[in-house]
């Protein structure tokens, strides 16, 4: 249940350069989506590692060789497990799984495609719910998540993934980095490199909060022209009473244009965002546009 609030926007990316380029709002959506796909595509695996997740089962199948083994779906389908296991019960650095996904689904999302996995790291405090921290790089083939009500994209290439219940009493990391990895929707193509995602799941006072900070260079077909280096330079933080329409309730994110310009999405509130337009780069916005989060989303 932890894991099921996203890290960043998960609608479709849409807008589009057009023959005089993209807008500002056309980049920003861009990037705040892309976000949303290297994030999610964290979350999932990060749920799919639980102990009732489909790799989270598969601790259980050691020591040796395992599988190819069938793991029927909370929904329907099945995942096909492989791989070899030192020891049982748990993972250990140098492990290596692969899960054939058919069809596979749970209430939020379905899932196909396969997940090669060695673990670089593992760390137990006994058991599993979040007494436990994970890293491991993820090889995505063909790998199509669509999660319930919104499109499908496919995800190819290679990601480092870490879940980290352990740092801090009370919260839970999940970070993710990637050099090159692919996202294809109906849109469009979006290519990710030197990126990254970092959210921190907490409860101050009672309240679950997410805060998320993220970089990366994406190219995409939809924006169809350079390579668009995005960063939050103050961190999103959103809240999980928020309304699911609305956005984080602080931060910003910088995205730097092909030609030096760049524009920054400022929070103003979770309904609100502010566009500050630095055309000739120089660090100083010669105009401003005020959207929604709807619009953003």
């Amino acid at each position: 249940a932890l894991l099921a609030l996203a890290v960043a926007g998960c609608g479709g990316g849409g807008g589009g350069g057009g023959a005089a380029g993209p807008s500002a709002l056309d980049v920003v959506r861009e990037a705040y989506y892309v976000m949303g796909l290297l994030g999610n595509a964290g979350l999932t695996l990060g749920q799919q590692f639980q102990s009732g997740g489909i790799l989270g089962q598969a601790a259980t199948l050691g020591p040796g060789t395992v599988g190819p083994t069938p793991r029927s779906c909370p929904t329907f389908g099945v995942a096909i497990i492989s791989g070899e296991l030192q020891a049982a019960g748990q993972f250990s650095a140098g492990d290596t799984l692969e899960a054939a996904y058919q069809d596979c689904a749970n209430p939020a999302e379905e899932l196909d495609g396969i997940v090669d996995l060695e673990v670089l790291d593992w760390q137990s405090t006994g058991g599993f719910g979040f007494t436990y921290a994970v890293t491991f790089t993820a090889t995505l083939t063909d790998f199509v998540r669509a999660a319930t009500g919104l499109p499908a994209v496919t995800t190819n290439g290679v990601l480092t993934h870490t879940l980290d219940g352990l740092a801090q009493s009370g919260s839970l990391l999940l970070a993710v980095t990637t050099d090159d990895l692919e996202f294809v929707d109906a849109d469009g193509t979006r290519t990710l490199a030197n990126a990254q995602n970092a959210a921190t799941f907490s409860s101050p006072g009672g309240t679950f909060v997410v805060t998320t900070t993220a970089s990366g260079d994406l190219a995409s077909s939809v924006l169809g022209r350079g390579t668009f280096a995005y960063e939050t330079t103050l961190p999103l933080e959103s809240a999980s009473d928020n309304d699911p329409a609305t956005g984080p309730t602080t931060g910003q994110l910088k995205v730097t244009l092909p030609d030096g310009g760049s524009v920054t999405m400022v929070v103003v509130d979770n309904v609100t965002v502010r566009l500050d337009i630095d055309e000739d780069g120089d660090g100083l916005p010669e105009t401003s546009e005020d959207w929604t989060w709807s619009d953003v989303i």
